[in-house]
């Protein structure tokens, strides 16, 4: 008898040795947990002050975590060992400091997370432990919480302007002329003004003919001397595609003018090679490195097409 209580007695001190051996180490794994999470809290929080941007599900999960652990570690405080108990309060006092300070510093020890992107455990004692936060880490997540709703709400800045100078070159039939566009170009879209002309003094036309050699149906005699003035203003849009192309359109208003010398020193204007009114353009322009170019096709009421080429810079 004596012999089997014995047994007992031993087998009973095996069995609760293990089990605080057991509730140790689990404390340990938790208090680990805690400050891993806790160290990633902090860590963010400093890069967000740093006006870094941050991830706000992944800060708001910490959070989460943190606020579980803390109330989970508090309630089983008291099966902690002394040594259990005095970490549990050091990284709660840092954690706390940390999150009290209004704006970051260099101050202090500097940070240092072995694994900043590491898939933080989840800690659970027996059952899933924590179904709410309470005291001081209510707080801390209502702040931060309010820190990341008002930094969420804050549209966006539109990214800066980029503007850019490019020459122009145009080809008509029997005329070139030259001229420049100035473009503004945001995130998506943009604007231009153009301007070219082949910079030929306007000559007075006495009357009008036809290319066929004729006016008002009688023939006229030319002595092969011509003349092409040609100007145009526009303005538009520019649509961005990519980082490197965009689309341009617009309209304005244009002057295209040939007039032919008559043997009797006479000019006349050929009508079906002249045109006067409103003018149209559109293009591609390819933007890389401070390069612009571009290509497109401007026309003048329709009768006067012209083809357009461009260089430039942009800023």
């Amino acid at each position: 008898m004596r012999s089997l209580l014995s047994y007992i007695l031993l087998s009973l001190a095996l069995l609760f040795g293990t089990a605080a051996w057991g509730q140790s180490d689990r404390w340990d794994r938790a208090l680990d947990s805690y400050q891993t999470i806790c160290d990633r809290c902090i860590l963010l929080r400093e890069q967000s002050l740093r006006g870094e941007e941050i991830s706000p599900e992944e800060l708001r999960s910490l959070l989460e975590q943190v606020s579980s652990l803390r109330t989970s570690l508090q309630k089983g405080s008291g099966s902690m060992s002394k040594a259990q108990k005095e970490r549990f309060k050091r990284i709660r006092d840092r954690y706390t400091e940390a999150f009290s300070k209004q704006g970051y510093t260099t101050d202090g020890p500097v940070l240092k997370v072995a694994k900043p992107a590491m898939d933080l455990p989840r800690v659970e004692s027996g059952n899933k432990i924590l179904h709410s936060a309470s005291g001081s880490a209510q707080n801390d997540n209502r702040s931060l919480s309010r820190h990341l709703d008002k930094q969420s709400s804050q549209p966006e800045k539109p990214k800066d302007l980029s503007p850019g100078l490019t020459i122009l070159g145009a080809w008509s039939p029997k005329s070139l002329s030259y001229g420049a566009m100035a473009t503004i170009t945001g995130r998506r879209l943009g604007a231009y003004i153009k301007g070219r002309s082949n910079f030929e003094g306007q000559i007075t036309a006495s009357y009008s003919c036809l290319s066929d050699g004729t006016s008002g149906g009688a023939p006229i005699w030319t002595t092969g001397k011509e003349s092409h003035t040609e100007w145009s203003l526009g303005a538009g849009g520019i649509i961005r595609l990519s980082n490197a192309f965009s689309l341009y359109a617009g309209s304005g208003y244009g002057h295209s003018e040939t007039l032919w010398e008559d043997a009797a020193g006479k000019w006349a204007k050929v009508d079906d090679y002249s045109a006067k009114g409103i003018c149209a353009d559109a293009g591609i322009i390819f933007s890389k490195n401070h390069f612009q170019a571009s290509i497109g096709i401007s026309t003048i009421t329709f009768k006067k097409p012209a083809f357009e080429l461009g260089l430039g810079i942009w800023f």
